[in-house]
């Protein structure tokens, strides 16, 4: 809180479900306006940050710009009638993405089916096994590689699945493709989308 009171800011934009507890002390620095979710409705989190500062217009125009982005991606790279399935693994965990979430949304934007992989209606997500990692097994499949992004101080599920990873067919088609988590996962708004 100091932190942020040193910044001096004009406005603060958070996430209830992240900081509801400060938010009383951070309207004190300065007006403090907050989402309901931190992402997995980003489109509605650039129009509440685009009201909040007046350019409620501006933030219309940059959805659609990348609304119509997603859409010339989508033919170039022919993603309308394929699969493609988002796969993070985190220590202990494999996760898959689904539609409702930050990345997932954006492959649906570009035409991609997440198929329905029992994905969490709240969080919009599914927690697979490693004995179930086939399910990832569709024509295009995006995954993360913590190991890499951290020097290989991060041991994952991933490095676990040895053989049966690489056997995969869409591994073996040459269709699986190392994803950044910071951007995939935390690069929540219009930059990460266009980036993704």
């Amino acid at each position: 809180l100091e932190a942020i009171a040193a910044l001096q800011p004009d406005l603060i934009i958070g996430a209830k479900v992240r900081h509801e507890g400060i938010y009383d002390q951070l309207g004190q620095i300065a007006p403090t306006v907050f989402s309901e979710s931190s992402g997995t409705d980003w489109k509605s989190q650039v129009r509440l940050t685009g009201e909040a500062l007046g350019k409620a217009d501006q933030a219309e125009e940059l959805l659609t710009e990348f609304d119509t982005r997603a859409a010339e991606v989508g033919e170039t790279i022919g993603a309308e009638g394929r699969t493609a399935t988002i796969v993070r693994f985190i220590p202990g965990q494999i996760r898959l993405y689904g539609p409702a979430t930050f990345s997932g949304s954006v492959l649906d934007a570009v035409g991609f089916d997440l198929g329905d992989q029992g994905y969490d209606p709240e969080y919009g997500m599914a927690v697979i096994s490693a004995e179930n990692i086939d399910a990832v097994d569709t024509d295009v499949l995006f995954a993360t590689n913590p190991a890499e992004e951290s020097d290989g101080e991060v041991q994952s599920d991933r490095e676990g699945l040895g053989a049966r990873w690489d056997n995969l067919a869409v591994v073996q088609a040459g269709q699986q493709f190392d994803i950044t988590d910071t951007t995939w996962m935390t690069g929540i708004g219009v930059l990460g989308a266009n980036e993704i």
